[in-house]
């Protein structure tokens, strides 16, 4: 009983939460917790709903319903997250729509829609497309043309229905939207199963589609079912559209030869579909097939034919940009009024009741929970005999910079962020030279990852420099302080005394050093951290199925152990730039002149300016003039841009952790290790990868 007593006791002095990380921990925790809880709750509306993941074995089978592949033997799978209603049974059967995230994205990015639809009564099947999240990867370099991203095999499976499986669905009332290349995944769904219906003599499996941010090349022959789209009126990929080119040959002319109608053009948005070839087309397509008379200009928002002849169209045009889409509300509401209008259902929610920004607060508390939890561990740990050599404090800061220190640096700095700005796209270009494969959507098991090859050279580059960088301006004030103090000596107020000068500028790299005892705590300390974040990130999936993710910044769980190779075999490169951003935030960052929080500000500012230039250049163009900055010369730059929203966040908060590391560690090494490895799984674990099959 002695020992029992004993090991409560100091549990309860363990537990003392006057200790501050202690309590930290536990307030982290209980944002983990609290975070994932909300989140489960918002998107089983509260518990009326089964959320679940599946994997389907699949043939891959092409837009036309032809097998694709047959013949090398090998079968592909695609994972889908289930949203099932409790109540939903035979008796009482309810609709389904499938959700398809665009490129770059998985399932858990789509929970905007889910949500919104689940809570209005719906079943949804939100797919990981071929290539993404735990989906297989897919010979077709085209997959959400040729295969709908899987969506064509889900679609045979649930009619299928094997064992009854899905015998609380509605069969009548199936539908599918998906967002940028998800939507052309469901516009060739509505064709190949029109096709299989005039075949069969009967009425199309799907009952509508709806396609939010894609609109270029879509074609509608053999569609017979309803049809909405949903396009922003400042989406980035507005200049490949119809309207962009016809201006564009309007350009091409002398002026003196337009026309006024040409001149007219030349006023309309790219992406204004009312006179839009592409939404003018579908209208006119929809109309014919119910017997109607053709338009010329479409009027956004109307309601054009009739559902119950399956020739309903719908045409919107919000404002939000292409990637912010999925969490605009006014593209949520339309969404949801398509399916209620189209399904004949009405849940007696108003479209603008919504609700699932509650799951992404519930993901940005678990986010932070996340962080902090391994922070404050990092803190306790280093009181353990174990870790505690590690644990050397603050070093002293760097003596004040004179005037030509200081114009160094700020040049520098600037040096810094001008080519930060301009690699990025250099880099873009070369990722698709020097990784052909991955940037042509081809299985390879060279660098499968085809957006982060570009940030990977990006990183690579920038890393390189930041570090050249370091040595030679450390170098040149060195030399420049030497030489004053060795002429002047040690004159008042003018110079150091070359024996200082020495010692100064040798402890700027002391943070360097680190003995081989010491290596192996440090990475043994970031094992047990990054190991941390991630347990605490699968604890909440395993209770909650959900994870920590906020908008585009996530630490999605469950990657396949192809993800993990992938994300191994980018780690060391993606350590040259983390390595050199705690180089420098740490070493030459820390005038003694300068507070804590202005140095922090300047560390962080150093670390985004390029690319937060780069966001400017893109989009002061189409402020301007309704194009944007990068429209691509070796395809889609403009889809480069987008991961900015992501990486700058990220590299915000890199510098910071950076620095906690560091004012407790004395050591610029632990900080890069954790950071580097916590970040690029994030990163790495949500983008299109082309592995092998």
């Amino acid at each position: 009983m002695g020992k029992v007593k004993n090991f409560f006791v100091a549990l309860g002095k363990w537990f003392n939460l006057k200790d501050r990380p202690k309590r930290i921990l536990i307030i982290a925790l209980c944002l983990v917790l609290a975070g994932g809880l909300l989140g489960s709750m918002v998107q089983t509306d509260f518990y009326r709903y089964r959320v679940y993941s599946e994997t389907i074995e699949t043939v891959p089978v092409s837009s036309k319903g032809e097998a694709l592949y047959e013949e090398t033997g090998v079968k592909s799978w695609s994972t889908a997250d289930i949203y099932q209603p409790k109540s939903a049974s035979a008796e009482d059967p309810v609709p389904l729509v499938f959700v398809v995230p665009g490129i770059q994205r998985t399932k858990e990015t789509q929970a905007s829609f889910c949500i919104e639809l689940v809570r209005r009564g719906y079943a949804v099947i939100c797919i990981d497309p071929y290539g993404q999240g735990e989906s297989s990867s897919s010979y077709e370099s085209q997959s959400a043309t040729q295969e709908g991203y899987g969506l064509f095999s889900w679609m045979d499976y649930l009619f299928e229905n094997p064992d009854g499986k899905f015998d609380w669905v509605d069969f009548d009332r199936v539908g599918a939207c998906g967002h940028s290349a998800g939507g052309n995944a469901c516009q060739k769904l509505a064709e190949r199963e029109g096709r299989m219906a005039a075949e069969n003599k009967t009425v199309s499996r799907v009952h509508g589609v709806y396609i939010t941010g894609y609109i270029r090349g879509l074609t509608w022959s053999n569609t017979a079912c309803n049809v909405g789209i949903s396009y922003s009126q400042n989406d980035e990929g507005a200049f490949q559209n119809s309207t962009a080119q016809k201006k564009a040959e309007i350009l091409a002319k002398d002026p003196a030869d337009r026309t006024e109608e040409e001149e007219w053009w030349l006023t309309v948005g790219n992406a204004d579909l009312r006179y839009a070839q592409e939404s003018i087309d579908l209208v006119n397509y929809q109309l014919k097939r119910g017997g109607s008379e053709p338009i010329d200009e479409v009027e956004i928002g109307f309601q054009y034919g009739n559902p119950y002849q399956y020739n309903y169209v719908i045409v919107n045009n919000e404002t939000a940009l292409h990637a912010l889409q999925p969490y605009d509300s006014a593209t949520i509401a339309h969404l949801v009024e398509f399916f209620d209008y189209t399904f004949d259902s009405e849940s007696g929610l108003s479209s603008s009741n919504q609700l699932w920004w509650l799951k992404e607060a519930g993901g940005a508390l678990s986010l932070v929970g996340g962080f902090m939890f391994i922070c404050a561990l990092f803190v306790l740990l280093l009181r353990t005999r174990a870790f505690q050599s590690i644990g050397k404090g603050m070093p002293p800061r760097n003596a004040d910079q004179k005037v030509k220190g200081r114009i160094i640096f700020w040049i520098s700095f600037v040096v810094s962020a001008v080519i930060a700005c301009v690699l990025y796209m250099v880099c873009v270009r070369l990722s698709v030279e020097w990784f052909p494969e991955a940037a042509g959507s081809s299985q390879t098991w060279f660098f499968p990852q085809r957006f982060t090859n570009a940030v990977m050279l990006w990183a690579v580059f920038n890393g390189l420099i930041g570090i050249a960088i370091f040595f030679l301006t450390w170098g040149l004030k060195y030399a420049i302080d030497y030489f004053a103090a060795k002429k002047k000596g040690a004159a008042e107020g003018e110079a150091l005394p070359v024996a200082d000068v020495h010692a100064s500028y040798r402890s700027i790299l002391n943070p360097l050093k680190l003995g081989w005892k010491d290596a192996l705590k440090t990475v043994g300390m970031a094992a047990i951290l990054i190991c941390a974040f991630f347990a605490l990130d699968y604890l909440i999936y395993g209770i909650f199925h959900t994870d920590m993710r906020v908008l585009f910044i996530s630490a999605r769980v469950s990657f396949s152990w192809r993800a993990i190779l992938a994300i191994a075999m980018y780690i060391p490169f993606f350590f040259l730039f983390y390595f050199s951003n705690s180089l420098r935030a740490n070493c030459s960052m820390r005038p003694a002149n300068w507070k804590e929080w202005l140095s922090k500000l300047i560390a962080v500012l150093s670390n985004t300016v390029g690319l937060i230039a780069i966001v400017f250049i893109q989009y002061i163009p189409m402020i301007a003039s309704g194009q944007i900055g990068y429209t691509g010369t070796v395809g889609p730059e403009w889809l480069f841009v987008n991961l900015l929203f992501s990486i700058i966040p990220m590299m915000a908060a890199l510098p910071l952790f950076n620095r906690f590391f560091f004012n407790r560690t004395g050591s610029v090494w632990l900080g890069p290790i954790v950071t580097c490895v916590i970040f690029i799984v994030m990163t790495g674990g949500a983008t299109t990868i082309y592995f092998a099959l």
